[in-house]
């Protein structure tokens, strides 16, 4: 039951109120015909489902409204409708991800899991990286801090977050250089209408890096957001988190506006930074502890003392818009990410504020979308994206390169077990050094200066014609100008940084696809994509993606789904021109395109009114496969020989079997359970090994003297088994509780290998992480749009680790990262309208 206001004398117009938080449209037809439409993609509490409308035509008995009357009490029939979706429903919801245009999700071409504004609200996520935890067919080498998380989607394992596409209201946020999503706490998440996931590739219609996948992020626009909607939360680590949002429709004209601020000053308080790294040549906190813990920086030929810090702060904020003028919206996206570099690398590197990295992405958007008539449309987009590395960073230590030969000096016991030739003996151990001061420290060589700047400015024209209830068809073209530089800038001093090569790159793209219709049973998906690029040297690539799928619906309670895709990775520019002088002292700007064909196979099965299922089988391969490999014998590092130069080349075959499942289940008004389950195994190129004389392996060479390699040996990485599970009990819309269990199995690092002679990590432990989620809702119905909010993760407290990022060899970058503890959340969240 609510009010509705304000009714007007025009027939034809509608006014909005809001009944439970429900955007409710009143009509009246030229005939005195009055219709209520609920539009639950506007519900904040009940609705697990947006993009979903109910039509109740109300009665001269129900609802007796008259022109000039100023309010009227309207009573909805079967108001349960409004509290939860049928499964039906659920099958019938919205999206447009799968087919750039609007369709069912039952007969969407791809699969696709879409998570709603309620979803976000009823299970507590703070911010877009941890959603993904929760869903099938993702993997994480979570390190916190510059990499905040490196996100894997369907088993493909790289060194960056960069095999799929992250879309936040039409605007591409790989970063421009290296591909990578710089997924954190950035972006604001209160008022996402839903985020659509679609697994598989999907370059036939978007083109490069649509490699394993989209993240399609959509807010809420206009009235929507709510007059004022403001959540503040504060927790574990010194964490706090703001977020403010405004809306409005004023006729022809809308606009939205949201703001993010987070802050933490610290993570955690290791006992030791071996169960960080995994290795035991690590120093030791009661090593540190004895030491003195200072560090000694020359910051532009300045001394700067500073204690070592465990802290990883963090300061993480955005802003978002939306503004729209008839069929013309302008959207803004502008984020600053300021953290340190953690656990990415090696626990030395946590030296306080002169080890930061800072990025900043600005992305803005005009576009404008026209109906010629019920069959034809059109759509403009024009994008210009700037993505920056700002004055970040870097602090690098000198090492130990011979034992210490004075017992009284503090290192002279750890020093003992040096061997000038075995790095794993001393790399990882600064010396300690007495200053005139008398003042214990580890010494510093310098401070590095870093920056990078890239931009690119796009154009897209797209035609959507519907020739008739069984034939679809859309096409369009995208022009896409890239600004970019080689590497880093970098320099001791920030004065005198010196500026790297700069690339310029043009890519044009024709993309087509056609839904066909014969039967009400059998749905064809036919389509493809050219793409063509080239640099300012007239150098590039041309390819062509193409895309089938027929979708078989058995009834309104089974659909079946094949799918062949291709899809194709570029070679960003960080793989083709960054170097380092340490490991990769060469380029390799000849680096082609990485290429992928993909089988799939999906069901959705709704078992009477109580159970959705929906799955999927998946095996991609992946051809002319960016790797590193050796390319010199020997590898000078801090004066010591050790290892060897790698560069990256293209070449080889990555195979994937992968499967998913996801499930939702109503059993009573007011319960729900939901969960997935999924898993996968990845093969690759790997050098032959073989044990020699002295029991140590070494590669098997060719009569040419190359390694001859084994194309089907495990990657690693990827966990075959992954168990997400929650439920959610809401009492009368006044108390929500979602408890949840997240369980991943035992799972290889990609130094998994005894025939690699490494004494790192090779495998991360299964683990089990329980958390739950509690919201107040309306602080149990007493005070309207206020709501108290409270979240706890991993309660019994659970020690576990991921494994770390890139190359994860407990040298540069670490072998396993020790996860949080027990943590909550809690805050308040106003929403007026």
């Amino acid at each position: 039951t609510g009010t509705v206001t304000n009714i007007t004398d025009d027939p034809l117009e509608y006014v909005e109120v809001t009944i439970k938080r429900t955007s409710i449209q009143v009509v009246t037809d030229e005939d005195g015909n009055y219709t209520i439409t609920a539009n639950l993609g506007a519900i904040l509490v009940f609705a697990s489902v947006n993009m979903v409308s109910k039509e109740l035509t109300v009665d001269e008995e129900t609802a007796p409204i008259i022109a000039n009357e100023t309010s009227i009490d309207v009573v909805l029939a079967d108001a349960d409708d409004f509290f939860e979706l049928s499964l039906e429903e659920l099958m019938d919801m919205e999206v447009t991800t799968a087919s750039k245009t609007k369709q069912s999700l039952s007969e969407a071409s791809a699969s696709v899991i879409v998570i709603t504004a309620q979803n976000i609200k009823d299970r507590g996520y703070h911010h877009l990286e941890e959603i993904l935890h929760d869903l099938p067919g993702f993997d994480f080498n979570k390190n916190y801090g510059i990499n905040y998380s490196t996100t894997f989607m369907r088993g493909f394992r790289s060194s960056n977050s960069d095999r799929f596409i992250l879309l936040f209201d039409g605007i591409l946020e790989n970063d421009i250089w290296k591909q990578t999503t710089w997924m954190s706490r950035q972006y604001p998440v209160t008022q996402i209408k839903q985020i659509e996931v679609l697994y598989g590739p999907a370059s036939a219609l978007y083109g490069t890096n649509a490699f394993s996948g989209i993240i399609n992020v959509i807010t809420k626009k206009g009235s929507e957001v709510g007059d004022i909607n403001v959540t503040t939360t504060a927790g574990s680590w010194g964490r706090k988190n703001i977020e403010f949002a405004t809306g409005k429709n004023l006729g022809n004209i809308s606009y939205n506006i949201t703001a993010k601020y987070l802050a933490q000053d610290d993570l955690h308080q290791w006992d030791a930074f071996d169960a960080i790294d995994g290795r035991e040549s690590n120093f030791s906190q009661s090593y540190l502890d004895k030491i003195g813990k200072k560090l000694i920086f020359n910051i532009d030929g300045i001394l700067v003392e500073e204690e070592f810090q465990q802290a990883i702060p963090s300061e993480d904020y955005g802003i978002h818009a939306n503004f729209r003028v008839g069929d013309l919206t302008f959207t803004a996206l502008n984020w600053t990410k300021k953290e340190s570099e953690a656990y990415f690398y090696v626990p030395f590197k946590r030296s306080g504020p002169w080890t930061q990295w800072y990025e900043n992405n600005q992305g803005y958007m005009i576009s404008h979308e026209k109906s010629v008539n019920d069959k034809v449309s059109f759509s403009t987009n024009i994008s210009y994206r700037n993505h920056f590395i700002l004055d970040s960073r870097e602090a690098g230590f000198k090492y130990y390169k011979a034992p210490l030969t004075d017992p009284s000096d503090y290192d002279y016991q750890h020093s003992q077990s040096i061997d000038p030739a075995d790095f794993t003996t001393f790399q990882l151990k600064p010396r300690a050094t007495t200053l005139g001061n008398g003042i214990d420290t580890f010494v510093t060589s310098s401070v590095y200066h870093y920056k990078l700047r890239t931009s690119d400015l796009a154009l897209e024209e797209k035609l959507s014609y519907t020739v008739s209830e069984k034939l679809n068809f859309i096409a369009g073209g995208r022009y896409t100008y890239t600004d970019t530089q080689e590497d880093y800038e970098y320099s001791y001093k920030l004065q005198t940084m010196p500026s790297s090569p700069r690339h310029t790159k043009k890519t044009i793209a024709a993309y087509a696809q056609t839904i066909y219709k014969p039967f009400e049973m059998l749905g064809i998906t036919l389509g493809g994509r050219y793409e063509n690029q080239k640099d300012e040297k007239n150098k590039g690539y041309s390819i062509f993606t193409p895309r089938a799928s027929v979708l078989i619906k058995a009834s309104n309670s089974l659909v079946f789904r094949l799918q062949y895709a291709e899809a194709f990775q570029e070679a960003d520019d960080w793989h083709k021109f960054a170097t380092d002088s340490d490991v990769r002292p060469k380029n390799s700007s000849e680096l082609e395109p990485e290429k992928l064909k993909s089988f799939e196979f999906g069901t959705t099965v709704r078992a009477g009114k109580f159970l959705l299922l929906s799955g999927a089988a998946y095996y991609p391969i992946v051809s002319n496969f960016i790797g590193a490999v050796n390319n010199t014998p020997e590898n000078p590092y801090q004066g010591v020989d050790f290892g060897i130069h790698f560069e990256n080349k293209s070449g080889g075959e990555v195979k994937i079997y992968g499967y998913e499942l996801n499930f939702n289940a109503k059993v009573v008004s007011g319960l729900s359970l939901n969960g997935n389950v999924s898993g996968a195994y990845n093969f690759g190129p790997a050098a032959q090994m073989v044990q020699n004389a002295d029991g140590n392996y070494e590669a098997v060479l060719a009569s040419d003297g190359t390694a001859i390699e084994d194309d089907n040996v495990l990657i690693g990485d990827i966990s075959p088994l992954k168990v997400n599970f929650g439920v959610l009990y809401n009492f009368n819309n006044k108390f929500s509780v979602y408890p949840k269990v997240n369980f991943v199995a035992a799972k290889p690092t990609i130094n998994w290998r005894k025939d690699l002679n490494t004494t790192y990590v090779r495998e991360i432990e299964a683990f089990t992480v329980i958390g739950i989620n509690i919201n107040l809702i309306d602080m149990f119905g007493t005070v309207k749009g206020l709501d108290l909010t409270f979240k706890m993760d991993n309660v019994s407290n659970a020690q576990y680790y991921n494994a770390g990022s890139r190359s994860a060899d407990g040298k540069k970058y670490n072998a396993r990262v020790l996860q949080p503890g027990m943590n909550f959340m809690a805050g308040l969240t106003y929403n007026f309208n």
